[in-house]
């Protein structure tokens, strides 16, 4: 998934999402962005938590990678947080909405109730 950020964020241009389901994978990922990033000449800024396996994070200045083990993504909710931003389309695949699931119907719920 893509997030649009543009002009909500000073962090960054977009966020891209990703789940990854190993630690294998996870350096596979973190391999190959900076594999392609070097062919083409993109900077990359700091690499974060490839060895954890949990959440991977490429910062590429305008654009940041997430990847994520399955139930890290739910965890954190990133895509909730940033749930007014416009998400793009990616090779001519409509970005499917996430599944509700009950703990993300109570983050929502927490997310939007105010304290008394």
């Amino acid at each position: 998934m893509i997030l649009d950020l543009r002009g909500m964020s000073a962090l960054a241009d977009f966020f891209l999402f990703s789940t990854a389901e190993s630690t294998r994978q996870f350096r596979a990922i973190s391999e190959s962005i900076r594999r392609t990033c070097k062919s083409h000449k993109v900077k990359v800024g700091n690499i974060e938590g490839k060895e954890s396996g949990r959440w991977l994070l490429v910062d590429l200045f305008d654009v940041i990678v997430h990847v994520f083990d399955p139930e890290s993504r739910i965890y954190y909710d990133l895509e909730l947080l940033w749930g007014d931003a416009p998400r793009l389309d990616w090779n001519g695949i409509e970005t499917p909405e996430i599944p509700q699931t009950p703990a993300r119907e109570e983050r929502v719920y927490r997310t939007l109730s105010l304290p008394e």
